[in-house]
């Protein structure tokens, strides 16, 4: 049996080699350090991409000088993954006291009409890969019926 592809968008090379890992059992893994990349693969793939797993902050491109990424550029991905109608799991180290932002985006997106799954999981305080899987998993499983 063929495994399914998923795309992993992470910018961190130690973390993305552990998700790798963790990600290469179930699927074929096809991977981004940055939204240029990220961007690309998606519009080669998206017809493919049975789910997307992002990080939260990753640089545009290749790190400028201070190695600093400028914005929460994961939230540009989950919405093309909500605009591609693929399921979307954010996996970030982002402290969950200051992601209040992030969820009322992310509430925003995945409510956009068409968007057939129930939720998009947002992962904080750690990167948590297996938890991030399980996710991913049980959104491709349990699509949104029509009402």
């Amino acid at each position: 049996m063929d495994k399914k592809l998923v795309l992993l968008i992470e910018d961190d090379l130690n973390q993305l080699a552990i998700a790798k890992k963790v990600f290469s059992e179930d699927f074929k893994i096809i991977a981004a350090t940055n939204l240029s990349d990220a961007e690309k693969l998606l519009n080669t793939f998206a017809k493919k991409i049975i789910g997307i797993v992002t990080d939260l902050h990753f640089p545009n491109g290749d790190w400028n000088k201070d190695k600093i990424p400028s914005a929460p550029l994961g939230l540009a991905i989950v919405a093309e993954a909500v605009n591609n109608n693929i399921p979307v799991v954010v996996c970030s180290d982002i402290d969950h006291h200051h992601s209040g932002y992030v969820k009322i985006i992310i509430k925003v997106l995945k409510q956009c009409p068409g968007y057939k799954y129930l939720d998009v999981p947002v992962i904080e305080d750690n990167k948590n890969w297996e938890r991030a899987e399980n996710y991913l998993i049980e959104l491709i499983n349990n699509e949104r019926t029509e009402e």
